[in-house]
């Protein structure tokens, strides 16, 4: 479904990722692995046209996506929920899953699709006129997982769904995931909590400085030493 080929990202003098490639395949969860600064919100940012690439493909359902906008990458079925949430603080639940909508127009849908997404989030349809600024770290997180989802993707890409979040809330978002994969969502998922992702995700790649150190079976990094050598570079798919 998604086939990133070669991809290098530079920012001016600095290589941030060198010829890292990525396939998702249509029904999957893949976990994007590594420690901070190895490029994998850089990677995420070049699907989604935020971020040029300096060489290399990215491919969407077979259509090269290089000459599309952020814009119209959205309309094709491939979203981001980004790091950091990045909700409007100052638009109420209810206005920022409109803006989720914005490249849609069919209306009937778009209310379809906000009342599946109370209902994955009861909590969110309490508080649909509370503005995004007065949530919880954790409600944030759902709204905007939720306002990714009233776009209508077929791939759903999140950077650190988990991040800063108190353990029970990260067994929601991940129960969630699970769900949506459950619903015919394909997932790309980049996530520090790399030993919870391993146990639900389909296949994985591994970055360290820019460089892909691994790609394969999820499975395979189960255990520590195994993602520990995946890290450095040491273990073979």
């Amino acid at each position: 479904m998604l086939e990133i080929e070669g991809a290098c990202i530079n920012y001016g003098p600095v290589s941030a990722v060198r010829n890292v490639s990525v396939k998702v395949e249509q029904g999957e969860i893949v976990a994007l692995l590594g420690p901070n600064g190895a490029g994998k919100t850089s990677l995420l940012s070049a699907a989604m046209g935020l971020r040029p690439l300096a060489a290399g493909s990215v491919r969407f359902k077979g259509e090269d996506l290089r000459k599309l906008d952020t814009e119209n990458r959205v309309r094709k079925g491939l979203t981001l929920t980004p790091e950091g949430r990045k909700v409007f603080a100052n638009l109420t639940v209810l206005e920022n899953l409109e803006l989720g909508a914005a490249t849609r127009k069919k209306g009937a849908e778009i209310h379809e699709d906000m009342e599946m997404c109370f209902g994955l989030f009861p909590i969110l349809a309490e508080r649909r006129h509370q503005t995004g600024g007065s949530l919880s770290g954790g409600e944030q997180q759902m709204l905007a997982i939720a306002r990714a989802l009233m776009s209508r993707p077929s791939l759903l890409m999140l950077d650190e769904p988990s991040l800063g979040l108190a353990p029970r809330i990260v067994g929601q978002i991940f129960r969630l995931i699970r769900d949506l994969r459950d619903r015919g969502l394909t997932i790309l998922l980049v996530e520090q909590n790399a030993h919870e992702v391993l146990r639900f995700a389909d296949r994985a790649y591994v970055l360290s400085t820019g460089e892909c150190r691994y790609a394969g079976p999820a499975s395979r990094l189960h255990d520590k030493g195994a993602l520990m050598q995946a890290y450095i570079g040491e273990l073979v798919a």
